[in-house]
């Protein structure tokens, strides 16, 4: 597993742990949590594919140097 990969599944299991958290000290309200979830989760996974493209750009234009 790449480093970067575990970090991102660290960060996002701390960040399950504190919406739960937050989710829990709201009385009774888990749609407040489920969206704060919902939010935290989005971004993770937009970020990791905006990450995982710049690095797909950036071997293609490597592989194209190399060429030339």
């Amino acid at each position: 597993i790449p480093t970067g990969q575990l970090a991102l599944t660290m960060i996002a299991f701390l960040f399950c742990g504190l919406v739960f958290y937050i989710g829990t000290s709201f009385e009774g309200d888990p749609l407040i949590a489920i969206i704060f979830l919902l939010i935290i989760i989005g971004t993770v996974i937009w970020k990791y594919v905006k990450i995982r493209r710049n690095i797909k750009i950036s071997t293609v234009e490597a592989l194209d140097n190399k060429e030339k």
